[in-house]
């Protein structure tokens, strides 16, 4: 399903994020201009629920609605010289079209519950190859794959470990490593605030909140 950069509505504009409805029922509603909230919300609801979603989601940047909190998008940033040292050598190999269906399947499992996310679709995997990005397989010593790994630069845009393998320390290490392969002397990466496992981790390598991006409320 296709999104919606501009949707005009008779209390404003808003772009509708659909892409999600097929895979998790939900959708993402973004204000531009506001000149009616009540109206313009209540349109976007309902498009939205037309198309299938059953959860909508909608922000105004890091604007306070008058609706429930769901979560922030938080900016966190670390100096890789803060950084602690590995416990663990981590195998890293790079995706490649031999593999990119199992990376596409473990960001989409180790994504599944985490608030903002995207599920990958082919058109990401190839955007990844477009524009040059970092990904990587994150592989145990005999070969099997238990995670993943994407960087933008200095940004680590994506950092998984499949259920079965969570609670042993991987997520740390695979963290580390990813980390070291990203451009310049920070880290940065993106995060959401009710992901509690994930910024438990990040807060213990060093990594500080630099912004909040965007604060999302239930519609």
């Amino acid at each position: 399903m296709k999104n919606i950069p501009v949707y005009m509505a008779r209390g404003g504009t808003a772009s509708l994020v659909l892409r999600e409805i097929p895979h998790r029922q939900t959708a993402y509603v973004r204000l531009m201009t506001v000149t009616d909230l009540p109206g313009l919300l209540e349109e976007c609801a309902g498009f939205c629920r037309s198309c299938g979603a059953e959860q909508i989601f909608v922000s105004r940047g890091t604007e306070n609605l008058p609706l429930p909190h769901a979560h922030d998008m938080l900016l966190l940033h670390v100096k890789k010289e803060a950084l602690p040292a590995a416990k663990t050598p981590v195998n890293l190999a790079p995706m490649n079209p031999d593999n990119d269906a199992i990376y596409q399947r473990i960001m989409n499992i180790g994504f599944r519950q985490v608030s903002g996310a995207a599920t990958y679709e082919r058109s990401d995997i190839q955007r990844i190859y477009r524009e040059s990005q970092k990904a990587f397989l994150a592989l145990t010593e005999d070969g099997a794959p238990f995670g993943i790994g994407e960087i933008h630069g200095s940004e680590l845009a994506a950092v998984a470990v499949l259920p079965e393998y969570r609670g042993k320390g991987l997520g740390r290490e695979l963290t580390l490593a990813l980390s070291s392969e990203c451009e310049g002397g920070e880290v940065e990466l993106t995060a959401a605030s009710d992901n509690e496992g994930a910024l438990a981790l990040y807060d213990s390598l060093g990594f500080t909140v630099k912004g909040k991006l965007s604060a999302w409320y239930v519609l």
